[in-house]
């Protein structure tokens, strides 16, 4: 969450010449709702199982994928993912993430949580990152 994935992934994809997808924006244009009124109509397990169908319907097509902070995380989907290519985790500091977090009113994991809580749930999410292909490791300065 946060880490700069889908900056990372458009510029990947433009100097290699090849398609760019977003998981959440994918699933947003598929159900015709921001992720956060999924998250609130319907629930998490709701929205995981949309990624799940939309992870399995991706075609074989070359493509660099930019995926929400927590599909990995459930159904299995970090094995998916590798089955179908190379998964590369961004490890971003947390006091970057953090800071990138601020003001952010868009994503429902976090909406009315602590620092501490912002943090528990990244560090709960570090076994399923460190299962990817490749780490890389950014250099940030903070303002």
């Amino acid at each position: 969450m946060a880490a700069g994935k889908t900056q990372l992934a458009k510029d990947l994809a433009q100097k290699l010449n090849l398609s760019y997808l977003d998981s959440d924006a994918e699933i947003e244009r598929q159900e015709g709702m921001p992720i956060s009124t999924i998250f609130e109509t319907k629930n998490e397990s709701y929205f995981r199982a949309l990624e799940e169908r939309w992870i399995d319907k991706l075609d074989d097509k070359p493509t660099v994928i930019s995926c929400g902070g927590g599909l990995p995380c459930y159904n299995d989907l970090i094995l998916k993912l590798k089955t179908r290519g190379k998964v590369v985790f961004l490890d971003t500091p947390i006091d970057i993430i953090l800071q990138r977090l601020q003001s952010d009113q868009e994503r429902p994991l976090i909406q009315n949580k602590s620092k501490e809580e912002i943090m528990a749930l990244n560090q709960a999410r570090w076994i399923y990152y460190q299962m990817a292909d490749e780490r890389m490791v950014l250099e940030y300065k903070i303002d």
